[in-house]
């Protein structure tokens, strides 16, 4: 599985790509949940951002400028995070 942060993950299988939540079970256990299925990993990458979105958006309530630069600042997180791994593929 590809970690993308500390609670999403992503799978990728003969036909898909599933998206999956971390958690800890009863026996305090490391499972994982499958949340989505995605014919692509950059479909399955772009839910796991929206669901970082819808996270922090409900966390509490805001502005609407609150909301905005939070979703500003994640954007930007992931828009970060791709670049890297972009200039980490073609080195290899």
């Amino acid at each position: 599985m590809i970690q993308i942060n500390n609670k999403y993950f992503i799978k990728a299988e003969d036909d898909q790509f599933t998206v999956c939540e971390k958690y800890i079970n009863k026996n305090d256990e490391v499972c994982y949940k499958a949340l989505t299925y995605h014919p692509s990993f950059t479909s399955a990458l772009e839910k796991v951002m929206r669901l970082e979105q819808v996270n922090k958006l409900n966390e509490k309530d805001m502005t609407l400028f609150e909301a905005l630069e939070i979703l500003k600042n994640i954007n930007e997180n992931y828009r970060e995070m791709l670049k890297t791994y972009i200039e980490i593929y073609e080195c290899l």
